[in-house]
């Protein structure tokens, strides 16, 4: 079965955490891949004029890939990527109180509804359910039962050796439709 939309994210958030580099001119030519619906420009954490450049190049070398918008980054950054893209990444959740990310969602929303986003590494219900994100991905449904025992279905529980994913699925699948409802 094939998916009904893909996202081919840069891998930037990766290579942060581990020290490496992505070349911009392989991401821009596996953009074009048709398979790919939506993809994401090659954002630099805490350099939000390089991660702008960035967008631009990728969009200019007609690239379908989206920027990103991070936490504590200057407003006029997200002035701009809302003037020159469709659609927007916010990426918060770094370690900040919940409350300072919440006023911060409030903030881009705020200034710049109805620009369609989509939130980068937080898909809690709760937040979602309190703003109209056009998308959303985060690698803790996967990581979290196996690596936490925290199962959206189940909660906490222990899991031994083969972790089955299913009931996970279904759980996010059911988030989804409520979210969309």
């Amino acid at each position: 079965i094939r998916p009904k939309s893909t996202m081919l994210d840069s891998g930037a958030f990766s290579a942060y955490n581990s020290n490496k580099s992505i070349d911009i001119g392989k991401l821009i030519e596996e953009t074009k891949n048709k398979y790919w619906k939506e993809a994401v420009a090659l954002d630099v954490i805490g350099n939000s004029q390089k991660s702008l450049e960035n967008a631009l190049l990728m969009k200019a070398a007609g690239s379908k890939a989206f920027p990103v918008f991070h936490i504590g980054e200057p407003w006029e950054i997200l002035a701009e990527y809302c003037k020159q893209f469709d659609k927007v990444g916010l990426s918060c959740r770094f370690g900040e109180p919940e409350k300072v990310s919440l006023a911060w969602l409030d903030n881009c929303f705020a200034r710049t509804w109805p620009h369609k986003f989509h939130s980068f590494g937080w898909i809690k219900e709760a937040m979602l359910m309190k703003y109209p994100f056009h998308s959303g991905d985060s690698s803790s449904w996967a990581l979290a039962p196996g690596a936490f025992g925290t199962w959206g279905e189940f909660g906490k529980i222990k899991v031994r050796k083969h972790v089955d994913f299913r009931a996970q699925v279904d759980y996010y699948l059911r988030m989804e439709r409520r979210v969309a409802s």
